[in-house]
């Protein structure tokens, strides 16, 4: 079904429909529009426009998403807080996912997979059924957060 006023699919929306942002410079750019966004709610603004920038926001953070790479994942997501301080509700969205990404690590050590993509770039292995240094790390970096 189609919005008749903006033409678009109603299921096709930033954030709905399985729509996932995953090239960096794409999610820097749309970061720093919705920076610029929250910055332009201030104390005269209605609920109503308060309750539109959150939904927006958590559209965006539903958005990101960088596959295996939970690091730039968690960078992303630390840079979104620290930015949109004014939302309880993309503050309790952020947690959500930060815990999220500490579940795919666990579950990627549980299986005992090593793909080629998971955590190796930044020299992040994983072993059977036993978290290393640097996994160990990045689950209490995501704790940390939370």
């Amino acid at each position: 079904s189609y919005n008749n006023r903006t033409g678009l699919r109603k299921d096709r929306a930033i954030g709905l429909g399985g729509i996932k942002i995953s090239d960096p410079i794409e999610v820097h750019a749309i970061f720093a529009l919705c920076r610029d966004l929250h910055d332009s709610i201030d104390a005269l603004s209605s609920k109503e426009e308060r309750k539109q920038v959150s939904e927006l926001l958590c559209c965006f953070v539903n958005a990101i998403d960088f596959g295996e790479d939970v690091q730039e994942q968690l960078r992303i997501y630390v840079d979104c807080r620290a930015s949109f301080p004014g939302f309880d509700s993309v503050k309790e969205l952020l947690i959500h996912k930060v815990l999220l990404l500490t579940h795919k690590v666990f579950a990627h050590v549980i299986r005992g997979e090593r793909t080629s993509n998971m955590l190796d770039r930044r020299g992040l292995f994983l072993r059977r059924s036993y978290h290393t240094n640097q996994s160990g790390e990045f689950v209490k970096s995501c704790l940390a957060y939370c």
